[in-house]
């Protein structure tokens, strides 16, 4: 996890894009260019290669040019990384404190066989697709960035439990050993909240309608989707989700124009 690192200042490609196809198909072509440059600027080879394309045709548009029916096509595959338990109980054997305990999260990366990539049919061009955002790297990034606090604040917890224990102890007797050991059981627990509907990565392509007005959807682990019917607003999105590879996949497609 030390390894895995994210994005600039934190931000996500998947949601800067968005905001960029939102702005396009809204007819913020300017504003549309500017954000599709900045999501180009977090990404490696291939996929700022294909960010720049988008730029380009941004530029066009803010000069006048008519933008192209475009389809985009955001494929969310397999499960990001969600948060497990290391507990420590640790009995003493002192009759003033005869336990302490911590809890500490620990990130746990989903390895299941997830979709790796697709290919869109439009005619008679085939197109692949690339990795736009890897959200194993993003939430290892974040939970390392927040780890060191994390064991600050909960052996700061442990301490005062254990102290209040004593307090107890002191004061009542065995009885109170008793009262702050089980309430130290008790609440030695940790933070385990997270995103549980995250993709492990978002792949992702674009291409302008077909004359058809259909494509097809093939996933790397064999599984077609379409044909999808293409209207002809200035934007069709089609979302996809699918969580392990062999399963049928969500679709969701919906259309954006600037008339909207």
């Amino acid at each position: 996890l030390r390894e895995m690192r994210g994005y600039s200042n934190y931000e996500i490609p998947y949601s800067t894009y968005l905001r960029a196809v939102n702005r396009f198909a809204t007819g913020q072509f300017e504003q549309a260019r500017t954000t599709f440059k900045r999501v180009a600027e977090m990404l490696p080879a291939p996929a700022t290669e294909e960010v720049l394309k988008d730029v380009d045709m941004a530029g066009n548009a803010a000069n006048g040019q008519p933008p192209a029916q475009s389809v985009f096509i955001f494929v969310e595959a397999g499960r990001a990384p969600s948060l497990k338990e290391l507990r420590l109980d640790i009995p003493l054997f002192i009759a003033q404190v005869p336990y302490v305990g911590a809890a500490f999260p620990l990130l746990e990366i989903h390895n299941e066989p997830a979709v790796t990539g697709f290919t869109v049919s439009a005619a008679d061009v085939v197109t692949n697709a690339a990795l736009l955002t890897d959200m194993d790297a993003v939430v290892a990034q974040d939970f390392n960035a927040r780890l060191p606090g994390i064991i600050i604040a909960t052996l700061v917890s442990s301490a005062s439990k254990a102290a209040a224990t004593y307090g107890l102890q002191q004061g009542m007797g065995n009885w109170g050993s008793i009262i702050g050991a089980v309430y130290q059981v008790a609440a030695n627990s940790a933070d385990l909240r997270c995103w549980l509907t995250l993709p492990k990565r978002v792949l992702w392509c674009r291409v302008n309608r077909p004359e058809s007005g259909v494509i097809s959807i093939t996933m790397s682990d064999g599984k077609t989707i379409g044909p999808v019917p293409i209207s002809s607003a200035t934007v069709t999105v089609i979302r996809v989700r699918t969580v392990n590879a062999g399963t049928d996949p969500a679709v969701m497609t919906f259309a954006i124009s600037n008339a909207e």
